[in-house]
């Protein structure tokens, strides 16, 4: 028997065991949610959108879903649930969410303006992907004036982080204008089963991984999502598995993103107001502080550089954790916050004002 007889055996289990799975992960991947699954093309579609649109915003919101998820929280609560002591009910993440209409508001009435906004912000993002969707948006003729970049210490030191070159968002521009190859060699074939059976390997995964028991204490509400009080940080131990140990092997990497993410921008006339998000401070504390501190080291003498404004609002600024709808994302009373503060630092700063494309004299404070 030829010693080649397991890899053979091993490659043929493997083959037959993917063309059993696939009419079942075809049914899965046209139906996600039935499964408690995140649909990767929900997240990423709206990049296409508008990449391939004609909408040019004065005003783009670059990040992940630390900048997406106070936008979808704002822009859905009224005005009376934004105050103190009110608890409201937790929202079904809208992963195409691409406005802000609560912030567009308070910046049209700040400036006395009427600008165009869009929210660019996509789970998971970091920052090389985020310098990758602005060069894309330029390229694709997209005119931004004013770009707000949210960003976390999980951009730049997530032990779970992908290569910059093999992050979903970075395939999803890729191969975004590329033609469909249609002839039909063995190699493509080949390709194409490739990615096919990725696929199905990695719905297999999240299939078995995405079962979670109903938790006592918690009903679910008429929307279909689960009503609580107050904010438990459930996603704390997530983060503590992300954190630790600190991916240093990344983080010069997406140092270096960032710089190129400034020097595109300027290139192009294009102002960028940098912001690190709210966090609480249990979250915080689950950072390595020296790594915690490399981290603002670098991300201020970038900034420092690039003559680019840095607003810091990670820590000491206002937040409880009555503000958040776990660790990390702002729910519509932090929203509101963020948004005052956002909207502040660029009526205070004449080089933001100046980069809008219509503005009067503005008030003395907001």
């Amino acid at each position: 028997m030829s010693s080649s007889s397991p890899f053979l055996t091993a490659l043929a289990i493997t083959f037959f065991s993917a063309l059993a799975f696939h009419p079942l992960s075809d049914y899965v991947f046209n139906n996600p949610v039935q499964f408690g699954i995140v649909d990767t093309r929900e997240q990423l579609s709206k990049i296409s959108q508008y990449l391939q649109s004609g909408r040019d915003s004065n005003v783009l919101f670059l990040g992940s879903s630390l900048v997406l998820r106070p936008a979808i929280s704002c822009d859905s609560t009224p005005d009376w649930a934004k105050k103190p002591g009110i608890i409201p009910s937790k929202l079904q993440f809208i992963y195409h969410y691409d406005k802000a209409d609560y912030f567009r508001r308070m910046l049209d009435n700040a400036c006395h303006g009427d600008f165009t906004v869009y929210n660019l912000g996509v789970p998971d993002a970091s920052v090389s992907d985020d310098c990758l969707l602005l060069d894309a948006a330029i390229k694709s003729g997209k005119h931004p004036k004013l770009v707000i970049c949210g960003i976390a210490p999980r951009d730049f030191l997530a032990s779970d982080q992908p290569d910059p070159d093999n992050t979903a968002i970075h395939e999803a521009v890729t191969h975004l204008n590329e033609n469909e190859r249609l002839s039909g060699s063995f190699t493509d074939q080949f390709f194409k089963f490739q990615r096919v059976l990725q696929r199905d390997l990695g719905l297999f995964r999240a299939i078995a991984t995405s079962y979670r028991p109903p938790q006592i204490g918690h009903a679910p509400n008429r929307r279909g999502t689960r009503a609580k009080v107050g904010n438990d940080l459930a996603d704390l131990g997530l983060y503590q598995k992300r954190y630790n140990p600190p991916n240093m092997r990344a983080f010069p990497l997406q140092v270096h993103s960032l710089e190129k993410l400034l020097q595109v921008a300027h290139a192009h006339n294009v102002t960028v107001i940098l912001v690190s998000m709210p966090l609480t401070r249990e979250n915080l504390s689950l950072l390595n502080p020296q790594a915690l501190l490399e981290y603002k080291k670098s991300v201020d003498t970038v900034a420092r550089s690039n003559h680019v404004v840095y607003v810091d609002l990670e820590q000491n600024s206002g937040y409880d954790r009555d503000d958040f709808w776990d660790s990390v994302h702002l729910n519509a009373r932090g929203g509101g916050k963020f948004y005052r503060q956002l909207t502040a630092a660029i009526v205070s700063h004449p080089t933001l004002v100046s980069s809008l494309p219509t503005h009067k004299q503005l008030p003395t404070t907001y």
